[in-house]
């Protein structure tokens, strides 16, 4: 009896455990390659399923902290 029912309550902690977190968070980027061999960096997408297109226009992605995030 032990046994079934350790077996049954690990059984439910791996479905519970075993979601699978988003690829990515809006606000991440990667670096990808441009045809050209520069770098570009793609977004996370706002569905968080991927990210988009590699934009090679040369501009690297900053973080404008606000007044609450201790910026100016």
């Amino acid at each position: 009896m032990k046994t079934a029912l350790l077996a049954i309550v690990l059984a439910f902690a791996f479905a519970a455990c075993h979601d699978d977190p988003p690829p990515c968070y809006v606000g991440d980027y990667r670096a990808c390659a441009c045809a050209n061999g520069a770098t570009g960096y793609a977004a996370c997408l706002p569905t968080q399923d991927g990210f988009g297109p590699c934009p090679c226009d040369g501009k690297t992605p900053t973080f404008d902290a606000g007044a609450e995030d201790g910026g100016p």
